[in-house]
């Protein structure tokens, strides 16, 4: 029997495809489990697992993954949200930025759940937030100021241009 069913990658969609392709002709059940393994690709301890679930709930199609339980709920999002949209607290925060170390300090510290860094940048992006990067400009209010200002912390000595 030739291989009818070979896909190049096999997706969430692809794999119950292909198990729906193959309800048919386990509701008949004039194949065996290695003739429709060979058909759909699979191996035959697939198609067993296959009639099992077929028996079992009456249809191959995919289930929901819903994956991990929030760990916080749609007020306490909403309530971070909201800290967030606001500026941080002067006197905690004198540059005026959320980090995600920041984030994930009152997160856990307000509701005692704490996300890894990398996590809650991912989970800030989520809510609508997006990553900020500070502008780099100098303190002083124009250049030649800041330029000093770096000359004397960093020890340059200007050239001086001598008129001649």
């Amino acid at each position: 029997m030739a291989q009818v069913w070979q896909p190049t990658r096999l997706t969430r969609g692809q794999l119950e495809e292909r198990r729906l392709f193959a309800e048919p002709f386990l509701w008949e059940g004039k194949l065996s489990s290695t003739q429709l393994a060979e058909l759909c690709g699979v191996g035959s301890s697939a198609v067993r697992n296959w009639r099992r679930h077929l028996r079992e709930l009456g249809s191959l199609e995919a289930t929901v993954a819903s994956g991990p339980p929030r760990r916080l709920t749609d007020e306490q999002r909403a309530e971070i949200i909201t800290l967030l949209q606001a500026s941080p607290d002067l006197q905690h925060y004198p540059d005026q930025r959320w980090t995600c170390p920041r984030v994930r300090a009152i997160i856990g510290l307000r509701f005692d759940v704490w996300y890894h860094v990398d996590h809650l940048s991912r989970l800030l992006h989520a809510w609508g937030f997006s990553r900020q990067k500070p502008v780099k400009r100098p303190l002083s209010k124009t250049k030649r100021q800041w330029s000093r200002g770096l000359r004397q912390v960093c020890g340059i000595t200007p050239k001086v241009r001598r008129a001649l």
